[in-house]
């Protein structure tokens, strides 16, 4: 590693002098997490982004990178706030500070969505118009933008369109009423114009029926019927929450045989962590609270988000669901990267920012580093 970057891949001890040498059973790239909602660092769930804490927490975590998960309320004070940190967002975004995980872009959850789960209610009757000035404010730090294809079909795809012209990854989701004709479509536009589009947290805010299929139906599959309803369409790719919460084990061992792993990307959907959490925390105007390792609307049984981590899940894809650790590691940084265009990180080449982790033989972590420098050690 020098001057920040992977100089060079051997399986021979390099020959000459170097300022420090690192030691770990395994060597991988640093996790990217594209949908998380932070840590904690403030008593708001809104104001997260304002706040170091969570980019100083991840690295602990094994996260290098992330997307910073945005939310859009639709009252005056939830939009001012929302606002504010997508303003201090874009001074933040693709910049490499001390010991904090770099945050790469946005990942805006909706607005523009049919069911809002945890989220807070936002609006979703944008004009054209409007929305392509929505867009420009977000952008350049926009990476992907969840949306609801039911409500898509409606005007055509226009907005979905919008964000293929602006080169943002639309990602299918909170969409419990979208139909075969109203997600076909959307996968033929991708395939027509030659994009990737995605789908939000795969099986959360979504439906899966043998008769009624739904998000979760198209999103399983890498090859589709040969009828004339399912002719060029795009594969999408998925997220999927694997903290064995919002998703069962036995499901995600469905998706994991069912799926193209290279189109798998595992994501924590964060909102909470115990350790950066005093007291209450408040998400637009409710309370949230951890019950058995669930974060809740409190008084609901509404899911808000998980206190779950990505070496977590490594464990859980390595050690339960058997999934062999290059695969693993790659549905944790390399796929993520590649769905959001962070073609600058995710895998241990040259060339490339040098985030790695070292493990031990048990999956522990020893050492985080982002860009060649030593940001966590056991």
């Amino acid at each position: 590693i020098s001057n920040g970057k992977i100089e060079q891949i051997t399986k021979e001890k390099p020959t000459g002098s170097y300022d420090k040498v690192l030691d770990g059973f395994y060597v991988c790239p640093g996790f990217v997490d594209i949908h998380t909602h932070g840590r904690g660092g403030t008593a708001s769930v809104l104001d997260y982004w304002l706040s170091d804490v969570t980019a100083k927490i991840l690295p602990h975590y094994g996260t290098t990178s992330l997307l910073a998960s945005v939310t859009f309320p639709k009252d005056p004070e939830g939009q001012e706030r929302t606002n504010k940190v997508i303003k201090h967002l874009h001074q933040k975004c693709g910049k490499v500070e001390g010991d904090c995980a770099v945050i790469e872009g946005i990942h805006a959850e909706g607005p523009i969505v049919r069911d809002f789960g945890g989220l807070p209610p936002s609006k979703t009757d944008y004009s054209k118009e409007e929305f392509y000035d929505f867009i420009s404010f977000l952008l350049p730090s926009l990476k992907i933008m969840t949306i609801a294809p039911s409500l898509e079909s409606q005007i055509d795809y226009a907005r979905i369109k919008i964000l293929f012209d602006r080169n943002v990854v639309p990602a299918l989701g909170h969409d419990k009423e979208a139909t075969s004709s109203d997600i076909a479509p959307a996968l033929r536009l991708a395939k027509s114009l030659g994009k990737n589009i995605h789908m939000s947290h795969l099986f959360n805010v979504s439906n899966f029926h043998h008769r009624s299929v739904g998000l979760v139906n198209f999103g399983l599959l890498s090859i589709f019927p040969d009828l004339p309803e399912y002719q060029n369409l795009e594969e999408p790719s998925i997220e999927l929450i694997g903290d064995f919460e919002h998703v069962h084990p036995l499901s995600l061992q469905l998706s994991l045989s069912a799926k193209d792993r290279n189109k798998i990307a595992f994501v924590t959907d964060s909102i909470m962590d115990p350790s950066a959490c005093c007291g209450p925390v408040e998400y637009s105007g409710r309370i949230l609270e951890v019950s058995e390792g669930r974060v809740y609307l409190k008084d609901t049984k509404t899911l808000a988000g998980s206190c779950s981590n990505m070496l977590e899940t490594l464990h859980h894809l390595v050690k339960i669901l058997r999934v062999p650790i290059s695969d693993a590691v790659k549905m944790l940084s390399h796929n993520p990267a590649r769905i959001c265009g962070l073609n600058h990180i995710g895998s241990l080449e040259i060339g490339k920012r040098a985030d790695v982790l070292l493990l031990d033989e048990n999956l522990g972590l020893l050492q985080t580093l982002i860009s060649g420098r030593v940001v966590y050690s056991k």
